[in-house]
């Protein structure tokens, strides 16, 4: 979503990123792709999704670096990211600095996967920031 929204600003209308990256740290990135490498199968992708697709994409989100482009975005943004996620805090961070406007809200109590941990904080705080 991040890359639609600086490449073409004129269809997104609001943007929300919880967790979200801008230069992924390329050290920890290669650990999960060794980690995902190594599992079977069942356990290395989403369902939906091959192993050998899910490392494409990990591969792909390691080379990625959206910094140059957050000025260009101009929908309305919340970045949220979890208290506990601290690896994705300094993202978070640089996405709320980068993107004009955007509002960052550091989540108490919650990890990376917040959202699946907690669906009534998350339905909360997208509800407060979507427009009706």
């Amino acid at each position: 979503p991040t890359r639609i929204a600086a490449d073409d600003p004129d269809r997104t209308a609001s943007l929300v990123l919880s967790g979200g990256q801008v230069a992924p740290p390329r050290r920890l990135m290669r650990l999960q792709n060794a980690i995902i490498g190594m599992l079977p199968a069942r356990l290395a992708a989403p369902a939906g999704m091959t192993k050998p697709q899910m490392l494409t994409v990990l591969r792909e989100i390691t080379e990625m670096d959206l910094g140059p482009d957050l000025g260009r975005i101009t929908a309305p943004t919340l970045v949220l990211v979890g208290e506990k996620d601290r690896p994705n805090q300094p993202a978070a961070r640089q996405l709320a600095a980068g993107i004009r406007g955007a509002l960052l809200q550091i989540v108490p109590g919650a990890g990376h996967e917040w959202n699946a941990a907690m669906p009534e904080e998350f339905a909360r705080r997208l509800t407060a920031f979507l427009p009706a």
